[in-house]
């Protein structure tokens, strides 16, 4: 997540990951078959610190706490409306990553 907030998902790469981590590529591809699904997956994982709020029975207060939670982790992570922006500006090149992160980061918590 702190290579992606500095260098933003074009300039990231699984080398620098894999220098940062301390392992080498083949760990991370093992795991993650491209850069998109490494993104996604590290998404997901800051998406599932969210705080599971109960339905307060005011959408417009429900509404709000999620706000407030996704602001929060934006702040916190340093990842925040520039990468919303990427990912709308590369699904024309790359549609799949704004799907993955819709169907594994987004729904998931709706």
């Amino acid at each position: 997540m702190r290579l992606l907030a500095e260098q933003g998902y074009d300039a990231l790469s699984i080398e620098g990951v894999a220098a940062a981590a301390g392992v080498g590529k083949t760990t991370i591809y093992r795991r993650y078959p491209n850069k998109r699904d490494l993104v996604i997956a590290a998404l997901g994982s800051v998406a599932a610190t969210f705080p599971v709020r109960p339905d307060s029975g005011s959408a417009r207060d429900d509404i709000l706490a999620l706000i407030r939670d996704t602001l929060e982790v934006m702040r916190r992570t340093g990842v925040g409306f520039s990468m919303a922006g990427t990912f709308l500006v590369k699904e024309r090149d790359e549609p799949m990553l704004l799907a993955l992160f819709r169907e594994r980061v987004v729904w998931p918590r709706i």
